[in-house]
């Protein structure tokens, strides 16, 4: 119910807040280890692979 070209705008800008996020991320941190809430492990760059994946995800259950 929203207008297209209000949320383009914003998925627009989001993607480039994301895109400078990931930009300043240091060579070195990409390694960095963290833990889920559940315990299990994750580095910088496999959490930024899972929140890619999940955008193109949860975009074709849009289109559909």
């Amino acid at each position: 119910s929203q207008d297209p070209a209000v949320v383009a705008t914003e998925l627009f800008d989001a993607a480039n807040v994301v895109a400078a996020t990931y930009a300043d991320v240091p060579a070195d941190a990409w390694a960095r280890r963290g833990l889920r809430s559940n315990g299990s492990e994750f580095t910088v760059a496999t959490i930024a692979i899972y929140h890619l994946h999940d955008i193109v995800h949860h975009a074709r259950d849009v289109s559909r």
